[in-house]
Protein backbone atom coordinates (compact mmCIF):
# COMPACT_ATOMS: atom_id res chain seq x y z
CA UNK A 1 0.00 0.00 0.00
CA UNK A 2 2.79 2.38 0.89
CA UNK A 3 4.62 1.71 -2.39
CA UNK A 4 1.39 2.25 -4.32
CA UNK A 5 0.85 5.64 -2.67
CA UNK A 6 4.41 6.64 -3.47
CA UNK A 7 3.89 5.60 -7.11
CA UNK A 8 0.70 7.63 -7.35
CA UNK A 9 2.41 10.71 -5.90
CA UNK A 10 5.31 10.42 -8.35
CA UNK A 11 3.05 9.91 -11.35
CA UNK A 12 0.82 12.84 -10.35
CA UNK A 13 3.76 15.22 -10.03
CA UNK A 14 3.86 17.00 -13.37
CA UNK A 15 5.69 20.11 -12.12
CA UNK A 16 8.69 18.07 -11.00
CA UNK A 17 10.80 15.56 -12.87
CA UNK A 18 11.22 12.52 -10.59
CA UNK A 19 13.21 9.50 -11.68
CA UNK A 20 15.36 6.72 -10.29
CA UNK A 21 18.89 5.79 -11.30
CA UNK A 22 21.12 2.82 -10.65
CA UNK A 23 24.37 3.34 -8.80
CA UNK A 24 26.19 3.53 -12.13
CA UNK A 25 23.86 6.27 -13.38
CA UNK A 26 21.40 4.36 -15.58
CA UNK A 27 17.88 5.83 -15.59
CA UNK A 28 15.38 3.24 -14.32
CA UNK A 29 12.09 5.15 -13.97
CA UNK A 30 10.63 8.28 -15.54
CA UNK A 31 7.54 10.14 -14.33
CA UNK A 32 5.16 12.41 -16.37
CA UNK A 33 6.80 15.50 -14.94
CA UNK A 34 10.18 14.35 -16.28
CA UNK A 35 8.62 13.77 -19.69
CA UNK A 36 7.09 17.25 -19.66
CA UNK A 37 10.28 19.01 -18.52
CA UNK A 38 12.90 17.09 -20.52
CA UNK A 39 10.80 16.09 -23.54
CA UNK A 40 11.78 12.41 -23.49
CA UNK A 41 9.09 9.76 -23.31
CA UNK A 42 9.71 7.00 -20.77
CA UNK A 43 10.53 4.39 -23.42
CA UNK A 44 13.09 6.76 -24.98
CA UNK A 45 15.06 7.46 -21.84
CA UNK A 46 14.80 4.48 -19.47
CA UNK A 47 17.94 2.38 -19.76
CA UNK A 48 20.13 5.30 -20.86
CA UNK A 49 22.78 7.01 -18.76
CA UNK A 50 21.68 10.12 -16.86
CA UNK A 51 24.53 12.14 -18.36
CA UNK A 52 22.34 12.58 -21.45
CA UNK A 53 20.49 15.25 -19.45
CA UNK A 54 23.64 17.29 -18.77
CA UNK A 55 25.07 19.99 -21.04
CA UNK A 56 28.26 18.90 -22.85
CA UNK A 57 30.63 21.07 -20.82
CA UNK A 58 29.34 19.65 -17.51
CA UNK A 59 29.45 16.13 -18.90
CA UNK A 60 33.05 16.71 -20.03
CA UNK A 61 34.00 17.88 -16.53
CA UNK A 62 32.50 14.73 -15.04
CA UNK A 63 29.64 16.45 -13.22
CA UNK A 64 27.18 13.51 -13.60
CA UNK A 65 29.62 11.07 -11.96
CA UNK A 66 30.56 13.62 -9.29
CA UNK A 67 26.89 14.15 -8.41
CA UNK A 68 26.26 10.39 -8.10
CA UNK A 69 29.36 9.92 -5.94
CA UNK A 70 28.45 12.80 -3.62
CA UNK A 71 24.82 11.65 -3.22
CA UNK A 72 25.95 8.07 -2.54
CA UNK A 73 28.47 9.16 0.09
CA UNK A 74 26.56 11.91 1.86
CA UNK A 75 22.97 10.98 1.07
CA UNK A 76 22.15 14.19 -0.82
CA UNK A 77 23.57 16.23 -3.71
CA UNK A 78 21.86 19.52 -4.54
CA UNK A 79 22.62 21.74 -7.50
CA UNK A 80 21.38 24.50 -9.79
CA UNK A 81 22.66 24.11 -13.31
CA UNK A 82 21.87 24.04 -17.01
CA UNK A 83 20.24 20.85 -18.32
CA UNK A 84 19.37 19.61 -21.80
CA UNK A 85 15.98 18.81 -23.28
CA UNK A 86 15.43 16.20 -25.97
CA UNK A 87 15.41 18.93 -28.66
CA UNK A 88 18.84 20.13 -27.54
CA UNK A 89 17.60 23.33 -25.91
CA UNK A 90 18.97 24.32 -22.54
CA UNK A 91 17.03 25.24 -19.43
CA UNK A 92 18.03 26.24 -15.93
CA UNK A 93 16.98 23.78 -13.25
CA UNK A 94 17.17 23.26 -9.51
CA UNK A 95 17.75 19.62 -8.64
CA UNK A 96 18.50 17.27 -5.80
CA UNK A 97 19.76 13.70 -5.94
CA UNK A 98 19.32 11.46 -2.91
CA UNK A 99 20.68 8.05 -2.03
CA UNK A 100 18.06 5.35 -1.40
CA UNK A 101 18.91 2.91 1.39
CA UNK A 102 17.07 -0.01 2.89
CA UNK A 103 16.37 -0.41 6.58
CA UNK A 104 19.79 -1.98 7.03
CA UNK A 105 21.45 1.08 5.51
CA UNK A 106 22.48 -0.59 2.30
CA UNK A 107 22.57 1.79 -0.69
CA UNK A 108 20.13 0.45 -3.27
CA UNK A 109 20.00 3.24 -5.81
CA UNK A 110 19.45 6.91 -6.40
CA UNK A 111 16.51 9.23 -7.00
CA UNK A 112 16.58 12.67 -8.57
CA UNK A 113 14.04 15.49 -8.41
CA UNK A 114 14.37 18.37 -10.88
CA UNK A 115 12.40 21.61 -11.15
CA UNK A 116 12.51 23.83 -14.22
CA UNK A 117 13.57 27.28 -12.98
CA UNK A 118 14.04 28.94 -16.37
CA UNK A 119 11.79 31.84 -15.40
CA UNK A 120 13.77 32.55 -12.24
CA UNK A 121 17.06 32.30 -14.11
CA UNK A 122 15.84 34.64 -16.84
CA UNK A 123 14.65 37.12 -14.24
CA UNK A 124 18.03 36.89 -12.50
CA UNK A 125 19.91 37.39 -15.76
CA UNK A 126 17.66 40.32 -16.70
CA UNK A 127 18.26 41.91 -13.30
CA UNK A 128 22.00 41.39 -13.66
CA UNK A 129 21.90 42.90 -17.16
CA UNK A 130 19.92 45.90 -15.95
CA UNK A 131 22.29 46.44 -13.03
CA UNK A 132 25.33 46.22 -15.29
CA UNK A 133 23.70 48.57 -17.78
CA UNK A 134 22.83 51.07 -15.07
CA UNK A 135 26.37 50.87 -13.70
CA UNK A 136 27.85 51.43 -17.17
CA UNK A 137 25.59 54.44 -17.77
CA UNK A 138 26.29 55.95 -14.35
CA UNK A 139 30.04 55.35 -14.56
CA UNK A 140 30.42 56.87 -18.02
CA UNK A 141 27.85 59.67 -17.91
CA UNK A 142 29.18 63.19 -18.44
CA UNK A 143 26.64 64.54 -15.95
CA UNK A 144 26.94 64.16 -12.20
CA UNK A 145 24.49 61.58 -10.87
CA UNK A 146 23.42 61.42 -7.24
CA UNK A 147 20.98 59.22 -5.35
CA UNK A 148 19.32 60.42 -2.16
CA UNK A 149 17.42 58.23 0.28
CA UNK A 150 14.07 59.25 1.75
CA UNK A 151 15.89 61.26 4.44
CA UNK A 152 17.88 63.29 1.93
CA UNK A 153 21.17 61.48 2.52
CA UNK A 154 23.46 60.77 -0.42
CA UNK A 155 23.60 57.06 -1.18
CA UNK A 156 25.42 57.17 -4.54
CA UNK A 157 27.65 59.56 -6.48
CA UNK A 158 29.09 58.63 -9.88
CA UNK A 159 32.65 59.42 -11.02
CA UNK A 160 31.49 62.57 -12.83
CA UNK A 161 30.00 63.88 -9.57
CA UNK A 162 33.28 63.24 -7.75
CA UNK A 163 35.25 65.03 -10.46
CA UNK A 164 32.79 67.91 -10.76
CA UNK A 165 32.57 68.82 -7.07
CA UNK A 166 35.83 67.49 -5.64
CA UNK A 167 34.30 65.39 -2.86
CA UNK A 168 35.31 61.74 -2.57
CA UNK A 169 32.56 59.11 -2.42
CA UNK A 170 33.48 58.49 1.22
CA UNK A 171 32.89 62.16 1.99
CA UNK A 172 29.49 62.15 0.28
CA UNK A 173 27.89 58.77 1.00
CA UNK A 174 25.71 58.84 4.08
CA UNK A 175 25.88 62.64 4.39
CA UNK A 176 22.92 65.01 3.87
CA UNK A 177 23.01 66.07 0.24
CA UNK A 178 21.77 69.58 1.00
CA UNK A 179 24.22 70.12 3.85
CA UNK A 180 27.18 69.08 1.72
CA UNK A 181 26.43 70.68 -1.65
CA UNK A 182 23.62 73.16 -1.23
CA UNK A 183 23.80 74.71 2.23
CA UNK A 184 24.54 78.32 1.14
CA UNK A 185 23.27 80.71 -1.48
CA UNK A 186 25.44 82.55 -3.96
CA UNK A 187 25.59 85.62 -1.67
CA UNK A 188 26.91 83.46 1.19
CA UNK A 189 23.68 83.42 3.20
CA UNK A 190 22.42 80.17 4.66
CA UNK A 191 20.05 78.19 2.43
CA UNK A 192 17.49 76.54 4.74
CA UNK A 193 16.88 72.89 3.92
CA UNK A 194 13.14 73.57 4.16
CA UNK A 195 13.47 75.78 1.07
CA UNK A 196 15.63 73.36 -0.93
CA UNK A 197 13.63 72.34 -4.03
CA UNK A 198 15.62 69.15 -4.46
CA UNK A 199 14.82 67.89 -0.96
CA UNK A 200 11.20 69.01 -1.31
CA UNK A 201 10.83 66.45 -4.11
CA UNK A 202 10.97 63.74 -1.43
CA UNK A 203 7.78 65.14 0.04
CA UNK A 204 5.90 66.35 -3.02
CA UNK A 205 6.78 63.52 -5.38
CA UNK A 206 7.02 66.07 -8.19
CA UNK A 207 9.86 65.97 -10.70
CA UNK A 208 12.04 69.04 -11.24
CA UNK A 209 13.54 69.48 -14.70
CA UNK A 210 16.37 71.80 -15.67
CA UNK A 211 16.41 73.76 -12.40
CA UNK A 212 19.07 76.50 -12.50
CA UNK A 213 21.01 76.55 -9.25
CA UNK A 214 24.42 76.79 -7.58
CA UNK A 215 26.12 73.85 -5.86
CA UNK A 216 29.14 74.03 -3.58
CA UNK A 217 32.52 72.66 -4.66
CA UNK A 218 34.75 71.17 -1.97
CA UNK A 219 37.08 74.16 -2.29
CA UNK A 220 34.20 76.54 -1.53
CA UNK A 221 33.49 77.72 -5.06
CA UNK A 222 29.86 78.08 -6.09
CA UNK A 223 29.35 76.23 -9.35
CA UNK A 224 26.44 77.23 -11.59
CA UNK A 225 24.48 74.11 -12.54
CA UNK A 226 21.25 72.88 -13.99
CA UNK A 227 19.71 70.03 -12.01
CA UNK A 228 16.84 67.65 -12.67
CA UNK A 229 15.51 65.80 -9.64
CA UNK A 230 13.09 62.87 -9.85
CA UNK A 231 11.65 60.80 -6.99
CA UNK A 232 11.49 57.01 -7.10
CA UNK A 233 9.28 54.67 -5.12
CA UNK A 234 9.73 51.48 -3.13
CA UNK A 235 6.91 49.52 -1.50
CA UNK A 236 4.44 52.15 -2.64
CA UNK A 237 6.19 55.08 -0.91
CA UNK A 238 8.85 57.55 -2.00
CA UNK A 239 12.15 55.83 -1.25
CA UNK A 240 14.48 58.54 -2.54
CA UNK A 241 15.39 60.64 -5.52
CA UNK A 242 17.87 60.70 -8.37
CA UNK A 243 19.58 63.96 -9.32
CA UNK A 244 21.17 64.65 -12.69
CA UNK A 245 23.46 67.67 -12.45
CA UNK A 246 25.22 69.49 -15.27
CA UNK A 247 27.98 72.04 -14.69
CA UNK A 248 27.20 75.13 -16.80
CA UNK A 249 30.25 77.17 -15.74
CA UNK A 250 31.71 77.19 -19.26
CA UNK A 251 28.37 78.12 -20.75
CA UNK A 252 27.99 80.99 -18.28
CA UNK A 253 31.53 82.15 -19.04
CA UNK A 254 30.83 81.94 -22.75
CA UNK A 255 27.61 83.91 -22.26
CA UNK A 256 29.48 86.55 -20.22
CA UNK A 257 32.20 86.79 -22.88
CA UNK A 258 29.50 87.12 -25.55
CA UNK A 259 27.83 89.90 -23.58
CA UNK A 260 31.18 91.67 -23.22
CA UNK A 261 31.78 91.40 -26.95
CA UNK A 262 28.31 92.72 -27.68
CA UNK A 263 28.84 95.62 -25.26
CA UNK A 264 32.24 96.38 -26.82
CA UNK A 265 30.60 96.32 -30.25
CA UNK A 266 27.89 98.72 -29.07
CA UNK A 267 30.52 101.06 -27.64
CA UNK A 268 32.48 100.90 -30.89
CA UNK A 269 29.33 101.66 -32.85
CA UNK A 270 28.64 104.60 -30.53
CA UNK A 271 32.14 105.92 -31.02
CA UNK A 272 31.80 105.44 -34.75
CA UNK A 273 28.53 107.37 -34.71
CA UNK A 274 30.12 110.13 -32.67
CA UNK A 275 33.03 110.23 -35.09
CA UNK A 276 30.69 110.51 -38.06
CA UNK A 277 28.73 113.24 -36.28
CA UNK A 278 31.90 115.10 -35.36
CA UNK A 279 33.13 114.81 -38.92
CA UNK A 280 29.84 116.23 -40.19
CA UNK A 281 29.93 119.09 -37.73
CA UNK A 282 33.54 119.87 -38.62
CA UNK A 283 32.66 119.87 -42.33
CA UNK A 284 29.73 122.20 -41.81
CA UNK A 285 31.76 124.45 -39.53
CA UNK A 286 34.54 124.54 -42.09
CA UNK A 287 32.09 125.67 -44.77
CA UNK A 288 30.81 128.41 -42.50
CA UNK A 289 34.33 129.42 -41.58
CA UNK A 290 35.34 129.61 -45.24
CA UNK A 291 32.46 132.00 -45.96
CA UNK A 292 33.28 134.12 -42.95
CA UNK A 293 36.96 134.28 -43.86
CA UNK A 294 36.10 135.24 -47.43
CA UNK A 295 33.80 138.02 -46.32
CA UNK A 296 36.35 139.20 -43.78
CA UNK A 297 38.97 139.44 -46.53
CA UNK A 298 36.67 141.56 -48.69
CA UNK A 299 35.86 143.81 -45.77
CA UNK A 300 39.53 144.31 -45.02
CA UNK A 301 40.35 145.32 -48.61
CA UNK A 302 37.42 147.73 -48.63
CA UNK A 303 38.63 149.40 -45.47
CA UNK A 304 42.18 149.69 -46.78
CA UNK A 305 40.98 151.30 -50.01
Amino acid sequence: MEDERYRLIVEASTDYAIFHLSLDGIIQTWNPGAERIFGFAGEEIVGRHGSILFVPEDDFRGEPEREIKFAAETGRAQDSRWHLRKDGSRFWADGVMVGLRDRAGTLLGLAKIVRDDSGGKQAEELLTYQLNLADAIASNAAEALFLMDSEGRTTFANPAAVQMFGWTPEELIGQPFHGKLHSHRLDGSVYPISECPHVQVLGTGQTLRGQSDFFIHKDGRMLPVTCSTAPFKGDGAIAGAVLVVRDVSEERQAEAASREREEALRQAQKLESIGVLAGGIAHDFNNLLTGIMGNAGLARRAILN
